[in-house]
Formats: structure tokens, sequence, C-alpha cells
């Protein structure tokens, strides 16, 4: 004790060592104060304000979905004819409408075809009723009536053969909108601004407690001088920290010092000769190891002590193994998403369909989803050797942020993404068939579902995922089991590429005048350029691409979203008319006298057409499609195949069978014979031009010679995902149709003499379909009675829905 206390005096009195010291623990603080800079502080600003953003963009992405559903549940009600009854009835007046079922909190509801007929007081609303006649399909804005509660006014035009006839008004609290936000207010708070131009923005709603961060406002898409902002609650924030890295910051530079004033103190009082006792346990290194070597030449020695079972040593000989990165909720960039909206259940079963991953926009289908995703695909292709993905996304307001975070997820797995843009389905498939070495290919789009959703369509090593695939691709997703690696990305422009291709398949003799009507999906770029470039004369609907659907929603399967097709056709003069669905890999026809020529009816020209150079055939087809189609297979020497309904089903049967030409009643149809074998539904249109043409033949008279038929158009009941499989279930455990042939592989399709009928579930949809045919109106009734009578006793809630 007297010896240590001796050489410390020693060391106190060295002038060295007091300047060694006086540096050393000078240094400390400073030192502490710029670790826990770029340590602490600016990584949780960092991601504390990668969260804010995310949950900014969120938060107008919600928005942004309330106004999509809120624009087409009104651009609904102003197309009925009962409200166009009322506005003729008002003249020039406003016409106040009862409060219709889909606006429960509705103020008030008023038609009017002058802006004139309103209060001199309301020019809010004069304004919007002026842009509705002047061409405006949809708008929306909040004004402060009594200068207490805000309000929001939503007009639509009401139209009469593709005409403004006037403006419907909706009047509703700010209540439905912060009820249809459901914003999580333990997060923050979220302030809505709305700005005119050259005034201030101003705060008209406003949700959760006030705190002190710093507001992150982004843009509402699709509305005009509208921000989402956002203010994250101090716990929020707080959530950034690392309290770790905060105390190793601090004691880091102090442990640091003081071990580099004992080394100093050592060395001096060696120089000076003063050495500690020699004991073994503290002799310097170099003793030690004399030691041992001495005891191994004396044959002495042990070896050495196996290192314990957790030593990083232990296991030398083996691979180490990365830990699982990250899921994209843990990524401050995603954690709000997740936090704010999204479902209890991070990736839902429900979103996972029979052929495609579709769901509802910012709850189901979020940005870490999407990055989730694009992490599983791009393990998944690697796992097979691969690594090139095409990515493509249609015109949805949610596509680009989901689009952006598939990519980011892809490339974190080391995959090679080119980005083919906005692009319909078919030319992401025509991409990934022309570009080199393409090992999958992902299309953001919901197709033909409400604005309001979104999803993916995957086609991996040449196969679109289906079924069991896609229920393996979500337990990766959940087991979070991603490669990781630093990707490349690129772009590719392939649509003149796509068009070129067309154009040296198809040929035509004539010019057709052809009413195409996109439905404002994301085909509208490019199918009347694709028309005009075969010789045709495209009469362009709605195809101006605009997610929210302002016109009908882009479901071509639906008779009502075709009614403006039909007059548009007639009020022309056209040849004929095509109706594209959102994504543009299906199509529908409305032939010159304004027929509806439904898809089954379509493949009945192709498959005549095609059966004359590929005699014997396969002609695939789904459960819903004419029995007609059948008889003029075998008619034309060819094999009718039926299949289950599905895209990807009839894709993956036809080239099973190599078939020249497959196709679903919804309208998907695929070509084998000259194309790539994917649904196309601007190819499908294309080759339609090219029968009439050589055949100089109008759709009319070619289906004139067709033999007749009575059907129903496809009849859709809701019912939950929850019980729709299971009421098939015991559909068929109940049917007994002594009289008929019955088939179960798509749910129950029952055979009679004069007609069929068929009951099955959705793949896209909460719901159940139904479809009728029969050879006259009296059996397709009866056919439907029965139908009746056996959803009387399984399901009788459903028995008097069609």
């Amino acid at each position: 004790m007297t010896s240590v206390f001796q050489r410390l005096t020693s060391l106190l009195k060295h002038p060295g060592f007091l300047l060694a010291a006086a540096i050393l623990l000078a240094a400390p603080l400073p030192v502490g104060n710029w670790l826990r800079d770029v340590l602490v502080t600016e990584p949780q600003a960092a991601a504390a304000a990668r969260t804010a953003h995310a949950t900014a963009d969120a938060a107008a992405a919600a928005v942004a979905d309330a106004v999509a559903r809120w624009r087409i549940a009104l651009s609904a009600i102003a197309a009925r004819d009962s409200t166009r009854a009322a506005l003729s009835a008002a003249g020039a007046n406003t016409a106040r409408l009862p409060l219709p079922a889909e606006f429960p909190d509705a103020i008030e509801v008023i038609a009017t075809a002058r802006p004139e007929a309103l209060p001199a007081t309301a020019f809010v609303a004069q304004q919007l009723v002026r842009n509705a006649l002047s061409g405006t399909a949809f708008a929306i804005t909040a004004l402060k009536p009594d200068a207490t509660q805000w309000q929001l006014v939503l007009a639509a035009q009401i139209p009469e053969a593709g005409r403004p006839l006037g403006a419907i008004l909706v009047v509703l609290p700010m209540t439905a909108l912060a009820h249809a936000l459901a914003f999580d207010q333990s997060h923050g708070q979220l302030t809505l601004l709305q700005q005119a131009p050259g005034a201030p923005p101003q705060s008209i709603l406003a949700l959760g407690p006030a705190s002190t961060q710093s507001p992150v406002t982004a843009p509402v898409p699709g509305v005009a001088g509208w921000q989402a902002a956002v203010r994250l609650s101090d716990g929020t924030a707080a959530e950034h920290s690392f309290p770790g890295l905060i105390l190793a910051a601090t004691l880091t530079p102090w442990l640091l010092a003081l071990a580099a004033l004992a080394v100093c103190g050592r060395l001096l009082l060696q120089r000076r000769g003063v050495h500690p006792p020699s004991d073994p346990a503290t002799a310097p290194p170099r003793l030690h190891r004399a030691a041992v070597i001495t005891a191994r030449e004396q044959g002495t020695a042990s070896p050495p002590p196996a290192p314990p079972r957790d030593s990083p040593t232990s296991n030398a000989t083996e691979p180490l193994r990365e830990p699982a990165p990250p899921a994209a909720e843990d990524d401050p960039a995603f954690a709000s998403q997740g936090a704010l909206l999204a479902s209890p259940e991070p990736y839902p079963a429900v979103v996972f369909r029979d052929c495609d991953i579709r769901g509802a926009s910012g709850t189901h289908i979020s940005p870490a989803f999407a990055n989730a995703l694009g992490k599983t695909l791009g393990s998944l292709a690697q796992d097979g050797g691969g690594r090139r993905v095409a990515v493509g996304r249609d015109g949805r307001i949610s596509s680009p942020t989901l689009c952006a975070a598939l990519i980011d997820g892809l490339l974190a797995t080391g995959c090679e993404v080119v980005d083919v843009g906005m692009v319909p389905t078919p030319v992401l498939y025509f991409a990934a068939a022309r570009l080199p070495s393409i090992d999958a290919a992902v299309m953001v789009t919901a197709s033909h579902n409400p604005a309001g959703d979104n999803g993916f369509k995957i086609m991996l090593d040449g196969a679109v995922l289906q079924g069991d695939a896609l229920r393996d691709l979500r337990k990766r997703m959940l087991a979070r089991d991603w490669r990781e690696g630093t990707g490349i990305h690129s772009s590719a422009d392939v649509r003149n590429d796509y068009i070129d291709a067309v154009l040296s398949d198809v040929k035509t003799r004539t010019s057709l005048s052809v009413v195409i009507d996109c439905g404002n999906g994301v085909a509208g770029d490019i199918a009347p350029r694709l028309l005009e470039a075969l010789g045709g004369n495209p009469i362009p609907l709605y195809c101006d691409i605009d997610g929210t659907f302002p016109q009908h929603p882009p479901d071509p399967a639906c008779p009502a979203n075709l009614e403006d097709l039909r007059k548009v056709v007639a009020g022309t003069g056209a040849d004929l008319g095509i109706a594209l669905d959102g994504d543009g890999d299906r199509l529908v026809a409305v032939s010159g006298s304004g027929r509806i020529v439904w898809p089954d009816e379509l493949l009945m020209i192709f498959a005549r057409d095609i059966l004359t150079s590929h005699p014997g055939a396969d002609v695939v087809f789904d459960v819903k499609s004419t029995r007609r189609l059948t008889n003029l297979v075998n008619g034309y020497g060819g094999q009718a195949v039926m299949c289950r309904t599905g895209h990807a089903h009839i894709r993956a049967k036809v080239a099973e069978l190599k078939a020249p030409l497959g196709g679903e009643f919804s309208g998907h149809i695929f070509f084998g014979d000259r194309w790539f074998g994917f649904d196309d539904g601007l190819y499908a249109a294309a080759r339609l031009l090219e029968i009439l043409s050589l055949r100089e033949q109008n759709l009319d008279s070619i289906l004139a010679a067709f033999e007749t038929s009575v059907a129903t158009a496809e009849i859709r009941l809701p019912v939950s995902e929850a019980d729709k499989f299971a009421l098939i279930e015991r559909i068929q455990a109940a049917a007994v149709f002594d009289d008929a042939k019955i088939s179960v592989i798509d749910g129950l399709r029952v055979e009679f003499a004069a007609g069929w009928g068929l009951i099955r579930t959705s793949n896209t949809e909460s719901a159940v379909s139904l479809r009728f045919e029969a050879d006259d109106a009296r059996q397709l009734k009866a056919i439907q009675q029965r139908f009746r009578t056996l959803l009387e006793a399984v399901a009788p809630e459903l028995a008097d829905k069609f």
C-alpha cells in the first residue's frame, strides 16, 4: 500500500504527467458532445424526420382515398335517372334531394343547372357549379358558413350523353372526414390545411393533441390547395432516442482518457525505474508468454481451455449467419403508416387473393407492405438464380408511392430493377418478354377495383403467382426471410416498342371508326395511339388518366359502365366501341347497333378465325362463359377446355396446353398463336379490328351468324371474405339436380338441357358471382328460380337479390 502511495505521489510531482492529465481530462467533455451529436442527436433527428414525413404522406394519402371514395359515390348518384329527373323538374331553380345512403352524415344535397339559382352569398358553391358546367367532373372545398364550424362541399357533374347537364352538391360536416381518416392521435397531431390562391393556408381540421415538434407537410394528391401537416407527439419523437448510445457517448471519452492517463503514468514510472511487483497474474505479456514456452519445453503445459459456448470463437469453423434485416415497419420511414392506418395484421391474409394481391390502399396496402413485398420478391428471384425485375404501375393516386416503396424493397435485396413507368399491365408483360434477362415482373394495380383500392400482379419465372404461391409469399413476408444487397435502378420506356410489335403482327385493310373508352385508366395514353397507328379512326372517351375514375368505375364487365360508350357509338355512327379496364388487360366491345359484345362472344369470333389455321387446337375458356363457345369450337374441329375463372389460371392452362387462344368472361383474352400468351386488352382490340377489316364485316353481321341464346351479365352479391368460401361449400353440398350435369371445378355450374346456371366466389371482391344462360327468356327465368330455391335453403338472405 505504501509503495502504491509513493508511486502516485511521484507521478503527481512529474510535470509531464500533470501536463498529460490536463490535456486528457479536458478532452472528454467536447469529445463526448461531438459523439452525442454524431451518434445520437443527428440520427435521432433524422429518424424522427423520416417518421414525420412518412406519417404526413400516409395522412395525405388517407385524405385522398377518402375524397376518391366520395367522388366515386357522388358521381354514381349524379348519373342516376332520378337525379336527372329531379333536376329537370326543378327547371331554373335548385332541387333538394333526399339524403343518399352513401352520405349518411350529409347536411344537404342539392342539384342545379344554374349557379345563379343558389343564394347570392353562396359564391363558393356558385363557382363549383360553374366549374362543373365548364368541364370539371368533380371538386371539393372547405368553407366556414357561420364562422364557427368548417364544412365540406362536394360537387360533381350531372352527365347527359357525355355532356354536363348540371351539378350536384353535397354538404358534409368536417367530422365526416375525421371519421373517414381514423387517425391514431397517440402518434401526434394532424392538421389539414387549405390554401386559396394568394391567401395564407387555413387549418380546416385538427386531430390529436398539441405538440412541441416541428410540423411536416405533404400535399394531398388530387386535391389542389390541400396539405396534411403532422407534428409527431413528444412520445413518438422520443421513440427514436437511443439511451444506450447516449451513455456510451458520454462515458467512452472519460474511460479512454483515464486509460490513456494510466498508460502514460506507467510509462513514466518505468522510465524512472519504478516497477510494480512481479506477480504472475499481473506480469507483462512477454513474461507470461516466456513462462508458457518454458512449461511447454518441460512437457508440463496443458492445452488452453476451450472458449465458452457463447464465445465468438467457439463456432469459428461455421459460417457466420447475418442477422435478419429489419422489417419495413421497423424502418422509421414506414413505421408511422403501420401505426397510423394499417390493419392489426401486418400483411392481412384477405388481400392475398386467388390470382393477385388487392386491398384498401393506405390500410391493407401501405408503403410498408409494398416495401416488404419488394424484399420478399427480390429474395425469391435470387433464390432461383435471377436478379432483374421489371416494375410498372397504373394511374391510381396511391400507385407512385407504393411503386417507390416496392422498388426500394427490391433494391435492398440486391436486385436490378427496370422501371417501365406508368403503363398498362400488358405493356409491362411485353417488357418482361422483350427486355433481356427479366426474371420477374410486378405491376402495381388494382385493375377494375374502386379508386380507393390498390394491389400487385406478380410474375416470376414467366408464370403469374396464384393460389398457394401467393400464400407462401405472405408466409415469407411474415418471416422476414430477406436477402441483403445493393441493387441497381434503371428506367426503360417500351411503349413505342410495344406499338411497333403490334403493328408488325396485325394487318388491317380498311379504316374503322372506333370509340375507345379507357375509363380514365392507364391505357388512356397508349390505346388511341395504337388504334390510329393501325389505320383506324379512334374517338377517345375518358382517355385522360385520372386515378379517381371520375366518370365511371374502370370495370367494363358491368353494363352500367358501358352506357356512355353505347351512346357515343350511336351518336357518332362509329363502327364499334371498345371498353378497357383500369390496367388495360381486359376488354369488352360494343357493336355499331349498341349491342354489348361480351368477351365470351369475342372468344367465339377469335376461335373461328384461329381454328382455320390451327385445326384441332385447344381453346381455353372459363366457367362463366357461354356454352355456345363449346359448340362453335367443337364444330370447327377444335377442343374446348373449361377452366376455373381467374386470369392466372387461364394463362397457366394456355401455357400448359400450348393453346393458341384462351380467355374468360371478364375480358382477359390470351393469344398464344402470334403473341406472347399473356392477357392483353390492347392486342385483343387490334386482332378484332384485323378480323373486321379482312372480312369486311361489322360486328353485328358477324354475330348474326352465330347461334343465339339469352344470358345475364355477371351478377355480384356482396358476401364477407370470411363467409364466401364456406357458403359455396354449403351450396355444393346441398345441390341436387337430377336432370342436369354438375361441375364443381369453380363453384357450382349446373348444365341443363336448355341452359345453365353458375354461382362461385369472386377472386377479386368480397362477393359471390352468378351468371345464367338459356335458349330463351322463359328457360332463363326457370333456371334462375331453381337457383333461388337452392339459396333459400342455404342462404335465404341472398335468394331475392337477383
